[in-house]
């Protein structure tokens, strides 16, 4: 009776599995018909938040170098 449960166990487990391996809902990866511009596009959005993050760094060093000067 126990090998019975554990066999009906596996099967309930990995039943979903095998139905998503028969017949797969999604279609899978898509293909980009202009693959080279988007990833450069993506490249010059990388660009441009790397220059906005510079910013913010040097405003904060500056602000982090004038508190010291605060103090009597």
């Amino acid at each position: 009776m126990l090998i019975f449960g554990v066999i009906t166990f596996i099967i309930v487990m990995l039943l979903p599995a095998f139905i998503e391996l028969k017949k797969p809902k999604d279609a899978g990866p898509k293909i980009l018909e202009n693959g080279e511009q988007h990833e450069i596009n993506v490249l010059v959005d990388m660009e441009s938040e790397i220059r906005f993050d510079r910013v913010i760094v040097r405003k904060v060093a500056e602000i982090i170098a004038f508190l010291p000067s605060l103090e009597p």
